[in-house]
C-alpha cells in the first residue's frame, strides 16, 4: 500500500508539473494573440478610408485571429480539465468519493 501511495503522489506531482506547463504555454499564447489582435485592429483603423477591399481583408484576418485565439483558449481549458480530472481520480483513490478541494489542487499546481 505504501508503494502505491508513493506512486500516486509521484503521479500527482507529474500532473501538477504538466498543468503548470499548460498554464505557462497558455500565457505565452494569450500574450501573442493579444498583441496580434491589437496590431490588426490598428491596421483596420488605418485602412478604413483606403477602400472597402483592403478594409474587408484586414477585418477578415482580424476575425480569423480572434477565432483562433478563442479556440486556443478552449483547447487549454480542455487540457487543464483532463489533467485535473486525472488528478481528482488519484485524489479520490479510485471508486471512493473523496473530498476534491479546488484550493488544494490550485495550491498543488502553483507549487509545481
Amino acid at each position: 500500500a505504501r508503494a502505491s501511495a508513493e506512486e500516486n503522489l509521484a503521479e500527482k506531482i507529474q500532473l501538477c508539473a504538466k498543468l503548470s506547463e499548460v498554464v505557462k504555454n497558455a500565457e505565452k499564447s494569450k500574450t501573442a494573440y493579444v498583441a496580434r489582435i491589437a496590431q490588426l485592429t490598428e491596421e483596420v483603423e488605418k485602412v478604413k478610408n483606403s477602400g472597402a477591399l483592403a478594409k474587408e481583408r484586414h477585418e477578415a484576418e482580424l476575425n480569423t485571429v480572434k477565432r483562433q485565439s478563442m479556440e486556443s483558449m478552449r483547447e487549454v481549458e480542455r487540457e487543464m480539465s483532463t489533467i485535473m480530472s486525472h488528478f481528482n481520480e488519484l485524489t479520490m483513490g479510485g471508486g471512493g468519493r473523496g473530498g476534491y478541494n479546488p484550493a488544494t489542487a490550485a495550491a498543488a499546481a502553483a507549487a509545481a
